[in-house]
């Protein structure tokens, strides 16, 4: 027990902490360009892809609310899997569907050489400005299944939180 309390041995000591931020979420401040970037780290929500969220803004607090969410996925394995299919599709656990069409924004291919045979790495990235009231829609919903193209994804509870604390970060408080 710390010297200089006055408390008897029988006495509990009750240290409260600050709610832990989101682990999943970080925010850099970049003084000489005056911008703030607020990221969750990226996860894999199903399929071996790699989901990133991420936005800037000028300043070191938000001063309006932005009407969009990127959500950037990025898939690399061999061959093509998105072709011309990469609809975005979620169903949330209040029987509501989410759908978008997004946009390619770039895909890259290169050989490699196993066993004697050649194969094709691709790299597909695929993009979707989801918007901000969809967003607190799934946040509200606690999480979401659904497919991207032909591969099913999973947005857990966690997941889902760090989401509605990278919302809280880029919105201007009330």
């Amino acid at each position: 027990m710390p010297c200089g309390l006055g408390v008897g041995p029988d006495t509990q000591l009750i240290v409260a902490h600050p709610p832990a931020e989101n682990r999943d979420v970080s925010t850099h401040y970049n003084r000489f360009r005056n911008l703030t970037t607020v990221t969750v780290k990226p996860f894999d929500p199903g399929g071996g892809l790699d989901l990133r969220i991420e936005a800037s803004f000028i300043g070191r607090q938000p001063n309006e609310t932005p009407a969009t969410v990127r959500f950037v996925f990025t898939s690399t394995s061999f061959g093509w899997i998105y072709g011309d299919d990469w609809a975005l599709r979620l169903a949330l656990p209040d029987a509501s569907m989410l759908h978008y069409a997004g946009e390619r924004l770039w895909k890259v291919a290169s050989e490699s050489h196993f066993d004697a045979r050649t194969s094709t790495i691709a790299i597909e990235v695929l993009t979707f400005d989801i918007p901000l009231g969809d967003v607190h829609h799934l946040i509200q919903a606690g999480s979401a299944i659904g497919t991207l193209g032909p591969t099913k994804i999973e947005l857990t509870r966690r997941r889902v939180a760090a989401i509605a604390n990278f919302v809280s970060r880029i919105t201007p408080r009330r």
